[in-house]
């Protein structure tokens, strides 16, 4: 009788005892995309446009004064994170006198999160000026952080 109470006893307590709740973090997919516009082009040029794991290639023919390109989404699945680092990476070759603005728009979830302005080409090609001195040899590579919140 004594083993049925004792047994009886330690199967309340199990049964009355729940385990604690954890709360695991969920992951979330997020489509990251951009728009770069390119305008006032010094032509001919090309660029070569790194927008995450893509790249592309955007051809200014001689004449031309711009294009808008559209990149394809990247689709990322991590974490909510209000700091995410993120890279882009634009290289131009550009053969003539001309400063050539360039914007690149960054988007989450089709909301804008980063604009990136920027200036890239020549004043002078002898001696070499460069219309923004940060970009010399037209390279542009930074790191935004989006918020993935």
């Amino acid at each position: 009788m004594k083993r049925i109470i004792l047994l009886s006893l330690i199967f309340s307590i199990f049964l009355g005892c729940s385990l604690p709740s954890t709360n695991i973090p969920t992951t979330v997919e997020y489509e990251i995309s951009s728009i770069i516009t390119i305008s006032n082009a010094a032509s001919p040029a090309e660029y070569r446009f790194d927008f995450g794991p893509n790249m592309t290639i955007l051809d200014i023919p001689l004449g031309s004064t711009g294009i808008t390109f559209q990149s394809d989404i990247v689709k990322l699945t991590t974490l909510p994170n209000p700091s995410y680092p993120f890279t882009l990476y634009l290289n131009g070759e550009i053969g003539s006198i001309g400063c050539t603005d360039i914007v690149i728009e960054t988007f989450v979830d089709g909301q804008l999160q980063n604009t990136q302005n920027l200036q890239m080409g020549y004043t002078s090609i002898n001696p070499e000026v460069y219309c923004d001195n940060t970009l010399g040899d037209h390279i542009f590579n930074t790191t935004i952080y989006l918020d993935l919140d």
